[in-house]
């Protein structure tokens, strides 16, 4: 059963990685969570990734171990179908990616999940806590990441 899933689990990253480098058919999203004065870094990734579980299974999502691209240091990460969610924390904020392979834009019921999840961490944290960000790839040690915003 469980090399079933992981063969599963594989598969869905091999078509996510084809996707992105075959053709620009995978459609991402990206949320960072700065953390409160009262929770710091710890107290702010793990509600974060509280809420971030609730709705994942609510939605259908199966949760998926870390480890598969342990360069990206991800905390915890769920899948339905051709979608990945993976969470961790990055330069001092928790970092959602959310990618979808085989979709120019995310589907229907993804893009549902994504505005969800978006909603209830600006509830539970505050607009000026949580941002959409521009995911950056990088080969760096500590993974990749949103751009994290120039001080105003």
């Amino acid at each position: 059963m469980r090399s079933l899933m992981r063969a599963r689990v594989l598969l869905l990253i091999s078509l996510a990685v084809a996707g992105t480098t075959a053709t620009t058919c995978t459609a991402r999203s990206a949320i960072a969570v700065v953390p409160t004065a009262s929770l710091g870094v710890d107290g702010t990734r793990d509600s974060v990734l509280a809420v971030v579980a609730r709705l994942a299974h609510r939605y259908g999502a199966q949760e998926q171990k870390p480890d598969l691209q342990a360069e990206e240091h991800w905390i915890q990460c769920f899948s339905r179908e051709t979608l990945m969610m993976c969470g961790k924390v990055y330069r001092g904020e928790t970092q959602l990616r959310i990618y979808q392979a085989r979709a120019t834009r995310l589907t229907r019921w993804a893009d549902s999940m994504n505005h969800e999840l978006l909603d209830s961490l600006r509830r539970s944290f505050g607009v000026v806590q949580v941002r959409q960000c521009d995911w950056r790839l990088s080969g760096d040690a500590e993974g990749s990441g949103c751009r994290i915003p120039m001080a105003q």
